[in-house]
């Protein structure tokens, strides 16, 4: 009798085990990995690699407090906590990867709507058979949803919760790999079905040599360039996906300029003659994010057009943002100018609406090199809560300033070399002049984005040699493997 109710309860431990392993894309892992005890009292730990800051928080890989050559993922605060992405994966630094290799993040993304992911290898438990996988966590390091061991898992893209999937099956794969796609949402639940791709675009694209990109408002793109025998550029191809209506729409020769902004995005169309990066005589049209209608909006435009030509010069990425266009607009361009002395009359800075109609005009205003910034993250010329951060040229250099949605000045320009602007503490990072000791000098300096005030630091960041790719966010910025705040002084990471 005993031996039989041994049994059962065998029996009984094994099938629970099995209804609570994972079925679909849920909150949950298997035991194949080695686990660590993680300290109950804080620990200072050293990064190994992170994120930059963003909803305050950051991804983080740190070495592991054993003395073994691993890293674990968590999440970190601005207080240097973090939050460890427990019995997910172990990484082997790079540098020892003479031991036995048990997981090895290949991709990983900033949070966005209080969610991030991280794309990495797993081995299974024999370790001879290997898995691309993905996880998905939330700011406070809760994992909510993660892969099975049942095929190659890669999340290609993603935002607002929603993240496009890739799929390999080990058996059907070829020489480029046989793949299914879907678009799943944070909590692993699959809101658009892995399915065969011609379901979310057309056969024009190739999905291992495409571009895939969301671009907001429940929209993903797949943009495939073409290229000739010679390997001369053919043109391209543009599809758009979108979640909630389920259906694609395809372009030739089509390239997007921004995301989606109030339903609506801009893109350019293209001639498979000239080369991807020549814009000047492009025509500009809108495109709305249901439907995918396209409506003209601007001819003839310049693309970083210094003096190329009259039109409208919307620069090298045009900044979309509460649904107003950031513009130039060139007149009378008989010859070239410096940044310095381009006559007010010649380029007229204006906000258009997405119906391609001026809304604000700042022509008062001259500005520069700011062009050069717009693929760089600086969150100038785009408004946020109706104000906008932007650049200009005065005749002894730069100035930085705020402008509401009337073209206003919150307060007087600011004498500075802008490097971003920082929302969460609402401080432009900047650059400013000083003399020390009868020396011209850089200084970092912070000014206060909605009162013009402004705060001159002295210490100097060591490892990013170019004050143009230090980026401030949630007040530190990421230098090498660690954190440094507004002070100069070093974060201290701790679990």
């Amino acid at each position: 009798m005993k031996a039989l109710v041994k049994k059962i309860v065998v029996w009984f431990l094994v099938l629970s085990i099995a209804v609570l392993s994972f079925s679909a894309c849920k909150n949950d892992e298997s035991n194949h990995k080695p686990q660590f005890d993680f300290p109950s009292s804080k620990t200072e730990v050293e990064l190994y690699n992170a994120t930059d800051f963003s909803e305050n928080k950051s991804v983080v890989l740190f070495k592991n407090t054993d003395g073994e050559n691993y890293c674990n993922a968590g999440v970190l605060n601005t207080d240097g906590e973090i939050s460890v992405l427990k019995d997910i994966f172990i990484t082997i630094l790079p540098e020892k990867d003479d031991k036995d290799l048990i997981a090895t993040p290949s991709n990983w993304s900033t949070f966005t709507d209080g969610y991030a992911f991280i794309d990495y290898t797993d081995k299974a438990s024999d370790l001879s058979t290997t898995y691309e996988r993905f996880v998905i966590f939330d700011t406070d390091g809760n994992i909510t949803a993660i892969s099975p061991l049942d095929a190659d898992y890669t999340i290609l893209c993603g935002g607002d919760g929603l993240y496009l999937v890739k799929q390999e099956t080990k058996s059907t794969m070829t020489a480029y790999g046989t793949a299914n796609i879907g678009v799943i949402n944070y909590n692993g639940e699959w809101v658009c079905p892995l399915s065969d791709p011609s379901n979310y675009y057309s056969t024009n694209i190739k999905l291992w040599e495409a571009d895939c990109e969301y671009l907001g408002e429940h929209v993903f793109s797949f943009t495939y360039n073409r290229y000739d025998d010679e390997l001369s550029y053919a043109g391209c191809w543009l599809d758009l996906f979108n979640v909630d209506t389920n259906t694609y729409v395809e372009y030739p020769d089509v390239k997007m300029l921004s995301g989606f902004s109030d339903g609506k995005a801009l893109l350019y169309k293209t001639s498979p003659l000239l080369d991807d990066n020549y814009m000047s005589g492009t025509e500009i049209y809108s495109i709305d994010h249901i439907n995918f209608q396209l409506q003209h909006l601007f001819s003839n435009v310049a693309w970083n057009g210094w003096g190329s030509q009259d039109g409208l010069d919307l620069a090298s990425c045009p900044i979309v943002s509460e649904g107003l266009i950031f513009g130039i607009e060139c007149r009378d361009l008989s010859q070239t100018y410096s940044a310095y002395d381009i006559p007010k009359s010649v380029f007229v800075s204006k906000f258009f609406d997405m119906n391609g109609n001026s809304i604000i005009d700042v022509t008062r205003y001259r500005f520069t090199g700011a062009f050069d910034w717009r693929e760089t993250d600086t969150g100038f010329y785009q408004f946020i809560n109706g104000n906008a951060v932007i650049e200009i040229a005065g005749n002894d250099g730069r100035y930085i300033t705020t402008i509401n949605t009337a073209g206003e000045s919150l307060y007087e320009p600011v004498k500075a070399t802008g490097i971003n602007f920082d929302v969460e503490t609402n401080l432009i990072a900047v650059k400013v002049e000083q003399n020390v000791n009868g020396e011209t000098c850089n200084r970092n300096a912070f000014i206060n984005a909605t009162t013009g005030e402004i705060t001159v630091k002295d210490f100097e960041v060591t490892a990013v040699k170019d004050y143009r790719e230090m980026k401030w966010h949630s007040g530190y910025i990421r230098d090498c493997n660690y954190f440094i705040d507004m002070d100069g002084n070093r974060l201290l990471t701790y679990i």
